[in-house]
C-alpha cells in the first residue's frame, strides 16, 4: 500500500470516528433523557435521583458538543511585504516552487516554531491562509534550512491538511469539554474511551502528514537541508526557552529592554550552552514514538531525508551512467554510419591514382 493510499485510508477513518463521536454523544444524551422520561411517566415513584442524574448528565453532554465559533489571536505583529521585501520573496519562491498560493497574512512570533492554518469561515470553509514565523527560528538556520521549514509547512496546504485539519480539532476540542462537563459522572468513561481511539487514529494521521510535509520540504531545499534544519530546530526551541527565562525575563522584569535577537546569538555561542545544544539534539535523535504524538521523532524524520538524500544521489548517478551509455551508443552508431563512406572514398582514391598512372605510360586517354 502506498503512502498516500495508507493517508487517504486514515484520513477517512478519521472522519468517521469524528462522525460517530456526535453520534455516540447524541445517542447518550437521548437515551439518558428518554430513562428520565420513563422513570417519570411510567412509575408510581418517580426516582428524583435517578432522573436529575439522567437529565444533567444529558444536558451536559449536549452543551459540551455545541460548535464554537471560530476565533483567532494574532499571534504577533503582521509582517508587510513592502517592509520585508527579502522574506517576502524568499517566501514566494518556495510557495511557486511548490505549487501553492501565498498566505495573505504573515505573523512575526517569538517562538522556535512556523505554522499555517486558516482563519475565519465556518470550520474551515471560506476560511483564508495565515502563516506565522518564529524570529528565534529564523535566527537559528540558515537560509537552505529556512527555505524547508518554509517548504515543509507549505506542504501542509499541499496535502490538504489545512483544510482536513479545523474538522479534526473541532472534534477534539468537544471531546475534551464533554470529559470536563462529566468530570462528576461515570458516563465520562465511555468519552474517555473513545477520545483514546480518537487520539491515536488522528495522531497517527498528523505523523505521516508530517512525513509528507518533510518530503516537500526536502524537493525544495535538498535533504541534507532539511535533516539539519529539522534538527536545529528541535534543539534551539530548548534553548530559546531556557535563554528566555533565565536569561532575558529577568531583564525584562527589572524594568530593562534588552536586544533579544542580540541576546540570543550570544547565548548560542557561549562555550558553555554549545555543549548542551548537542546533547539536547542527541536526546531528541534518540526519542522512541509515543502513539499520542502529533510530530514523528526526530530520528525517524532524519532518516527519511538522509533515505531521501541516498536516493537522490542514486537516481542521479544512474541518470549520468546512462547518458554516458547513450553517448557511448550514439558514438558507435556514428562510427558505423561513417566506415561505408570512408571504405568508398578509398576506392574512389585507388581508381584516380591507377588512371593517373596509366597516362603517364601513355595508354588511352
Amino acid at each position: 500500500m502506498s503512502k498516500h493510499s495508507w493517508l487517504a485510508g486514515r484520513a477517512a477513518l478519521a472522519i468517521v470516528l469524528m462522525v460517530s463521536f456526535y453520534v455516540l454523544a447524541l445517542a447518550v444524551a437521548g437515551g439518558l433523557l428518554w430513562v428520565a422520561y420513563a422513570d417519570v411517566a411510567f412509575t408510581r415513584h418517580p426516582a428524583i435521583r435517578l432522573v436529575m442524574f439522567c437529565v444533567v448528565g444529558a444536558l451536559s453532554v449536549l452543551w459540551a458538543i455545541v460548535p464554537r465559533p471560530d476565533r483567532f489571536d494574532v499571534p504577533g505583529p503582521r509582517l508587510a511585504a513592502e517592509e520585508q521585501p527579502e522574506l517576502f520573496a524568499l517566501i514566494r519562491g518556495v510557495a511557486a516552487k511548490t505549487s501553492q498560493a501565498m498566505p495573505e497574512d504573515v505573523y512575526l512570533t517569538n517562538d522556535v516554531n512556523a505554522f499555517v492554518a486558516q482563519r475565519g469561515g465556518i470550520m474551515g470553509v471560506g476560511a483564508r491562509r495565515v502563516m506565522g514565523l518564529g524570529l528565534p527560528l529564523m535566527q537559528s538556520l540558515t537560509v537552505d534550512e529556512f527555505k524547508g521549514v518554509l517548504a515543509h509547512e507549505f506542504g501542509h496546504y499541499h496535502a490538504g491538511d489545512v483544510a482536513l485539519g479545523p474538522w479534526i480539532y473541532k472534534t477534539r476540542a468537544a471531546i475534551g469539554r464533554t470529559i470536563a462537563q462529566l468530570s462528576d459522572n461515570v458516563l465520562r468513561f465511555i468519552f474517555i474511551a473513545y477520545a483514546n481511539l480518537f487520539l491515536r487514529v488522528t495522531h497517527a494521521v498528523s505523523r505521516r502528514q508530517e512525513f509528507i510535509a518533510d518530503e516537500v520540504g526536502a524537493s525544495v531545499a535538498g535533504a541534507a537541508a532539511m535533516a539539519s534544519g529539522l534538527r536545529k530546530v528541535g534543539a534551539a526551541a530548548v534553548l530559546y526557552q531556557s535563554y528566555w527565562h533565565n536569561e532575558l525575563l529577568p531583564v525584562v522584569q527589572a524594568g530593562f529592554r534588552p536586544p533579544v535577537t542580540w541576546g540570543f546569538a550570544r547565548y548560542s555561542a557561549d562555550p558553555k550552552v554549545s555543549p548542551l545544544f548537542e546533547a539536547v539534539a542527541q536526546d531528541q535523535e534518540s526519542a522512541e514514538q509515543n502513539p499520542y504524538d502529533t510530530h514523528p521523532p526526530l530520528k525517524i524524520a532524519s532518516r527519511r531525508c538522509r533515505g531521501r538524500r541516498r536516493r537522490q544521489a542514486r537516481l542521479t548517478s544512474g541518470r549520468r551512467r546512462r547518458c554516458c551509455a547513450i553517448s557511448t551508443r550514439a558514438s558507435a552508431v556514428s562510427s558505423r554510419r561513417s566506415a561505408p563512406t570512408s571504405r568508398r572514398s578509398r576506392r574512389s582514391t585507388g581508381r584516380t591514382s591507377a588512371t593517373r598512372s596509366t597516362r603517364r605510360c601513355g595508354g588511352p586517354a
